[in-house]
């Protein structure tokens, strides 16, 4: 009598979940595959039993987003703004070149920096201005470029009497319905809130205006829902008659530092050979006032805390009848 004991094997079943980048192949356990999907393959142990090996494959595709604006600071240069998506390496901003419809690579911005980056080569009093954005991912594949924004450009000339005319080119890249013009005389720093008027219309007469030098700019505001970010206002360039333009001048005896330039929050701004006291506004990203200070005459140094604030380029401005001074405030 011969006894035996058998013991059939029952065949081995994986499933592997696996993700490559666009452009490479997944050749692991007899699979040579380069597209999105759920693959099987028979393959044989050294007993020669079956096992069924399943892949579950993810090619991964550069990430597209969208510009959510290009607006103007105090400094009358472009803002680009987008919102953040997935993790990517980087962001690619493009601007249309001198040849229509072509645009040039002009920055890269890593993921981790503020979604924003001021184009300080830019000149908005002069002409509008076309942008698009593209993502490198960490396969450093590059995605299409999104469809482009282009802003406003206002110019101004005087009518009869004291009547000035506004005509700016409309904004080309999201949904609005009104366009708030604002007005200032003498300075930039005294722009208020003028009227409304419907985006229909790319023109505005301003009827009996104060005599001085009369600061411009043209807003429109967008729906929130079109953007993560908390910011909606997108404007034109500041348009004046004054000879010197937006130009920012200090006078060679007063002195200010601004310091530590990178932080992570918290500065101090210091400022010797003030002969009176002088206002000190801080603005966003955009150009619009998150905070303003006094400072006398007879202090140095004036805290400026920005911790609460997200992360990104700021401006801070200097001002009275000696000094009026911009300075770059780098919150990371």
């Amino acid at each position: 009598i011969v006894n035996l004991s058998l013991i059939v094997n029952p065949i081995y079943n994986d499933t592997i979940i696996a993700e490559i980048c666009n452009g490479e192949t997944y050749s692991q356990y007899g699979f040579n595959v380069n597209t999105t999907g759920f693959y099987t393959q028979n393959l044989q142990t050294i007993k020669g039993c079956d096992s069924i090996v399943c892949l579950s494959l993810v090619v991964r595709e550069p990430i597209k987003v969208n510009l959510t604006m290009v607006t103007v600071d105090n400094n009358n240069n472009n803002v680009v703004v987008w919102d953040k998506d997935e993790v990517v390496n980087h962001y690619n901003i493009y601007r249309e070149s001198n040849v229509a419809n072509q645009f040039d690579l002009i920055s890269t911005v890593s993921f981790d920096s503020a979604s924003m980056y001021v184009d300080t080569n830019s000149n908005p009093t002069i002409k509008a201005y076309m942008y698009k954005i593209s993502t490198t991912d960490t396969c450093l594949n590059e995605s299409e470029l999104s469809p482009f924004h282009k802003t406003m450009h206002l110019t101004i000339s005087q009518g009869m009497g004291n009547n000035w005319n506004l005509s700016w080119t409309p904004y080309v890249g999201t949904n609005y319905s009104t366009y708030n013009i604002y007005r200032g005389i003498n300075t930039l720093d005294s722009l208020q809130f003028l009227t409304t008027i419907s985006s229909n219309n790319t023109s505005y007469t301003d009827v009996n205006v104060p005599s001085g030098y009369v600061y411009y700019q043209v807003e429109i505001i967008i729906d929130t829902t079109q953007s993560k970010a908390n910011e909606n206002s997108i404007r034109s360039n500041y348009a004046t008659n004054n000879p010197l333009g937006i130009v920012n001048y200090s006078e060679t005896d007063i002195i200010t530092k601004l310091y530590p330039n990178p932080t992570e929050g918290k500065a101090k701004l210091e400022i010797e050979g003030l002969s009176s006291d002088a206002d000190v506004f801080v603005y966003d990203m955009i150009g619009r006032v998150i905070q303003s200070h006094r400072i006398n005459q007879g202090n140095k140094v004036l805290d400026i805390d920005l911790s609460g604030y997200a992360k990104g380029v700021y401006s801070i401005r200097i001002i009275n009848d000696r000094i009026n001074q911009t300075k770059k405030l780098i919150v990371q």
